[in-house]
């Protein structure tokens, strides 16, 4: 039996060149600019409060650019 990846998946927007937020009317101003994502309900669990809040997953952008600053690297142990 296959393992279910219980990982949330990430945003691309970690990754752009242009996610700031002089440069990306999303994250700037909160205006939907991108072509493909979700929306999920994520914890938000903190010593006060047990609470739930949605996070948006953008999985495509016409204004994407991979910045190489920024790329996660995967670290082998």
């Amino acid at each position: 039996m296959k393992k279910k990846n219980t990982r949330p998946q990430e945003s691309i927007c970690w990754d752009c060149k242009n996610a700031r937020a002089h440069l990306c009317a999303w994250i700037g101003r909160g205006e939907k600019i991108w072509d493909g994502g979700k929306k999920e309900k994520r914890s938000a669990n903190t010593k006060k409060t047990k609470s739930r809040i949605y996070v948006h997953i953008v999985t495509e952008c016409r204004y994407f650019e991979p910045d190489a600053k920024r790329t996660r690297k995967v670290v082998a142990w």
